[in-house]
């Protein structure tokens, strides 16, 4: 059963109506973990000696991440 989307009908061989929640949350929860660890390493290599200290940016960034994760 092949459904019709908003801008036509779907090529052959997809079935608009078919589920794809695990595909979607795969693809979200990986990018939420990579983003994370980016943030992590950022502190990591702001906190390495001789290097620059924390800046607002900083507190900025964590504060993204954490409103971003709520938000879903």
């Amino acid at each position: 059963m092949s459904a019709s989307g908003a801008f036509g009908p779907a090529p052959p061989g997809i079935d608009l109506s078919q589920n794809q929640n695990g595909q979607i949350f795969g693809a979200v929860i990986t990018l939420m973990v990579i983003g994370t660890i980016a943030v992590i390493m950022r502190f990591i290599a702001r906190r390495t000696p001789n290097s620059m200290s924390l800046a607002v940016d900083d507190y900025l960034i964590v504060a993204a991440l954490v409103g971003h994760t709520f938000i879903l």
